[in-house]
């Protein structure tokens, strides 16, 4: 059973020792990828909608400290799970490696990270994971707040995910 670690500081990006990573190896989430999304189905979760490429699965996951669900491509190459409530990640550590952004996402200010994974096995959902990216956004209601994250095999993957987080849109009454 895979487990949502959506704990402040547990996501796979996060808590990464500095200085483990080799220069070149950093990828930035912003601009946004180019990819069509209008195919990709509709996740509507009531309080958010997302949308995932029609190759995506909901798969059993159990979450820790937030209301979430796991998905992941048919083939296993990315996952991507989110967390709801106060407890969600900020994605604010500052690690060595992992790159950043700020961006209006569905009408809210978000926060992107993304990470080329140094080598297999680095304690992330995947261990063939090449690739890891999330995205936070705080007090969609004062003291909730959701966050995303999501493991690829590679670059394709990764802009998946990107463009994922970028499908996100919020009820009107928050």
């Amino acid at each position: 059973m895979a487990l949502l670690l959506l704990m402040p500081g547990v996501l796979g990006c996060q808590g990464r020792p500095a200085g483990r990573i080799a220069e070149g190896h950093t990828v930035a989430p912003c601009p946004m990828p180019r990819l069509d999304v209008k195919s990709w189905t509709l996740v509507d979760q009531r309080r958010f909608t997302f949308r995932v490429p029609p190759s995506f699965r909901e798969v059993k996951g159990q979450s820790i400290d937030s209301w979430g669900r796991e998905f992941q491509s048919t083939d296993s190459t990315v996952s991507l799970n989110f967390g709801w409530g106060q407890y969600s990640d900020p994605l604010t550590k500052a690690h060595y490696g992992v790159t950043s952004c700020e961006e209006k996402i569905g009408g809210r200010k978000a926060r992107l990270i993304a990470l080329s994974l140094p080598n297999p096995s680095y304690g992330v959902g995947d261990p063939e994971a090449k690739y890891c990216s999330g995205v936070a956004w705080r007090d969609i209601k004062p003291g909730v707040h959701l966050t995303m994250f999501g493991w690829a095999r590679d670059r394709n993957g990764l802009d998946q995910l990107l463009r994922i987080f970028r499908t996100v849109r919020f009820e009107e009454s928050g």
